[in-house]
């Protein structure tokens, strides 16, 4: 499954980068590997959960707030192509 992301900036390593991932609370930002984004989208695992339109993931990374699980809108999430 993959999760849209927004990337927002550079991190202290050059192969990192700041992404910004939209939540039902807001936004959490994530460190994560450039080469773990593909066309502004990031692999998550299977939703954990579901309620009024959004899903519960597991990030790939903590979030900057240490946050692992968010909730976010089902539009957010695709299915792999794979």
């Amino acid at each position: 499954m993959q999760l849209r992301v927004q990337t927002i900036g550079r991190g202290l390593d050059r192969d990192e980068v700041l992404v910004v991932v939209k939540t039902r609370e807001g936004t959490e930002e994530v460190l994560l590997d450039n080469t773990s984004i593909q066309n502004d989208r990031v692999e998550v695992g299977s939703p954990l959960g579901r309620m009024n339109g959004h899903w519960l993931v597991e990030l790939p990374r903590e979030s900057t707030r240490g946050r692992w699980r968010v909730w976010v809108e089902e539009g957010d999430l695709r299915v792999d192509a794979a």
